[in-house]
């Protein structure tokens, strides 16, 4: 199952559109119970994607977004509803803020259980990056209005919970 995973992973990276989000799509839906997740994080899917979001030119691709999906949807809590995927619609910017505001928003224990995830997973930085961004127009997910609002509420959301700032 270990190669199986590393191949889905580096798909992530294709050139090909629609072979991402397929690879998204399959590994969103492993994420969408707690067994599922659990079964990630032992095959070791953390240190398959890592590479993914901290690599220099990490932020210029669309990989690092389509990863950060992924570490969002490990960090949930609870069961979650079936992932579907609109491919002729799908906005793989849109789709992360909107992850992430749903793992920040959901009931208690659910933002502080994802916070502790996104830290032990050695993310939150990543993370952090993402949402606060570039103004020099360079990176690859210049964001939007809704991106920038959605994206405070999330760091409010994050740094209330003071083991995010250790």
């Amino acid at each position: 199952s270990g190669r199986g995973l590393e191949y889905v992973v580096s798909q992530l990276q294709s050139d090909n559109v629609a072979i991402q989000l397929a690879c998204l799509s399959l590994l969103r839906q492993l994420c969408t119970s707690q067994d599922g997740r659990d079964c990630l994080i032992t095959s070791k899917i953390c240190d398959m994607l890592m590479p993914l979001i901290s690599g220099k030119t990490a932020l210029n691709s669309s990989s690092y977004q389509l990863a950060l999906t992924v570490f969002i949807a490990l960090a949930q809590f609870g069961s979650q509803p079936t992932v579907g995927f609109n491919l002729e619609n799908f906005n793989i910017t849109s789709n992360c803020y909107a992850n992430l505001m749903n793992l920040m928003t959901s009931n208690t224990p659910g933002p502080v259980f994802s916070v502790d995830k996104l830290i032990s997973m050695k993310v939150l930085k990543y993370l952090v990056r993402y949402v606060v961004g570039y103004d020099d127009g360079a990176s690859f997910f210049a964001i939007g209005q809704l991106q920038k609002e959605q994206g405070v509420i999330a760091l409010h959301r994050i740094f209330m919970y003071k083991q995010s700032v250790k």
